[in-house]
């Protein structure tokens, strides 16, 4: 398993997320994905997928981006909504090596 520390995003900024998340949809689980989930690469987005019983609309997953961005000015960002029950290939690609986000920081996780 590689390094579970993600050190490409401020602690802050995870814990926004997460509290965001958790308010709003307090059965969600929240991962950030993408290049920012291995610390070996550089640069990139902030990728964070929400795992939910139904699917957020856009106008929330804006929401949180805005609020996002007026507490850590702008930066790119894609947040995704998907349900716990979805079986896409895109889904099992995010989740093979997505890091799930916690009040603590950051779990790593084995599927």
């Amino acid at each position: 398993m590689k390094n579970s520390k993600i050190m490409r995003i401020a602690t802050a900024q995870k814990k926004f997320i997460y509290e965001y998340w958790e308010e709003k949809e307090p059965s969600s689980q929240v991962f950030l994905f993408g290049s920012r989930a291995d610390d070996l690469k550089k640069g990139g987005d902030i990728d964070i997928l929400v795992l939910s019983d139904k699917k957020i609309p856009h106008k929330d997953l804006f929401k949180m981006k805005q609020l996002f961005f007026s507490k850590f000015g702008p930066q790119k960002m894609d947040v995704v909504s998907m349900t716990k029950k979805d079986e896409s290939m895109f889904k099992k690609h995010i989740l093979s090596y997505a890091k799930l986000l916690s009040y603590e920081g950051v779990i790593p996780i084995s599927l």
